[in-house]
């Protein structure tokens, strides 16, 4: 029941990242995921949360590469385990931890224009991760990632109330 849970609550967030990786195959993010590249274990990580590009969810697959990724400093790796860590999901960490070192590092993206920063923040500043809840910053940072091009942004703000 708890995997579900938690798949239930991933899922729709995990769509608001790693957009550029749409159009590889699951054999090359496999494949450099063996090989050791982080953002690639982060990737297929998020791919067995999402149960997605043929694979079934799988949190005992996803884990492992997210941790091996989060060792590497690999940012997203933090994020999706803050998420698993949030829903419930024992880790070494509790989600504050992982979410205030994302946080801290999405700053640092963001000042140096990063717009992926932007989308990434935003959903900090919604739900109050990290830092203080701000809805009105956290439609700014989406409405400057949209302006920005990124991916998928104008479609949330369209779901936003």
């Amino acid at each position: 029941m708890k995997k579900i849970i938690v798949l239930v609550i991933i899922v729709p967030l995990c769509n608001l990242v790693f957009a550029e990786y749409q159009e590889e195959s699951l054999h090359t993010i496999r494949s450099k995921a063996e090989a050791g590249e982080a953002r690639y274990q982060a990737k297929l990580g998020e791919l067995y949360i999402r149960g997605t590009d043929g694979l079934s969810p799988n949190i005992e697959k996803a884990f492992p590469l997210l941790q091996k990724s989060y060792r590497q400093q690999h940012p997203f790796a933090a994020y999706m385990l803050g998420y698993l860590a949030l829903t419930g999901v024992p880790l070494e960490k509790g989600y504050p931890e992982y979410f205030e070192e994302v946080f801290s590092g999405l700053q640092k993206m963001l000042e140096n224009g990063d717009p992926e920063a932007m989308l990434k923040l935003s959903a900090f500043y919604r739900y109050g991760w990290a830092t203080a809840p701000d809805p009105v910053k956290a439609n700014e940072l989406l409405q400057e990632a949209a302006d920005a091009g990124v991916p998928r942004t104008i479609y949330i703000l369209r779901k936003i109330p």
